[in-house]
């Protein structure tokens, strides 16, 4: 997984776009996308504890931050299977982009991250403020980009 994150960015793409061609998929941001939280997901479980927050400011981060169809696949992706109430779907995009809940729903967010954080994590988890204050930082930074 890890060789196909550092290929050039074309080897990358012709990947993505033979294997949604091979299993059927639409568009090859799709296998993109999925490729990109699966490596996410492998690199926040491989991690030391306790998490230091390191893949939001990664080498390729930044680079799926400059993609812009990967961030519209995984917006459309997000209103199909994540839809929330609070998150205006066809303004997501870099300068209005939200990853946090209006400050008046985090505490219900902060309540239910306590209740189900023994179960989400081996190990010490980050504090909520922590993640808060990442997503924060993250949030800046995408909304910060220019095409």
């Amino acid at each position: 997984m890890d060789k196909v994150a550092i290929l050039p960015e074309s080897e990358r793409r012709e990947l993505f776009y033979e294997t949604s061609a091979h299993i059927g998929l639409p568009l090859p941001a799709i296998a993109e996308k999925d490729f990109w939280v699966c490596w996410t997901l492998k690199q926040i479980y491989s991690l030391p504890r306790p998490y230091s927050n390191v893949i939001s400011r990664s080498d390729i981060a930044e680079k799926a931050l400059q993609n812009s169809k990967l961030m519209d696949a995984v917006r459309k992706f997000d209103q199909i299977f994540f839809r929330r109430g609070w998150i205006d779907y066809e303004n997501a995009n870099p300068g209005t982009f939200r990853l946090l809940p209006p400050d008046n729903k985090l505490n219900a967010l902060k309540s239910d991250y306590d209740s189900m954080v023994s179960e989400m994590f081996f190990g010490p988890a980050p504090k909520f403020d922590e993640l808060v204050v990442e997503l924060k930082s993250l949030e800046k930074r995408i909304n910060a980009i220019t095409e």
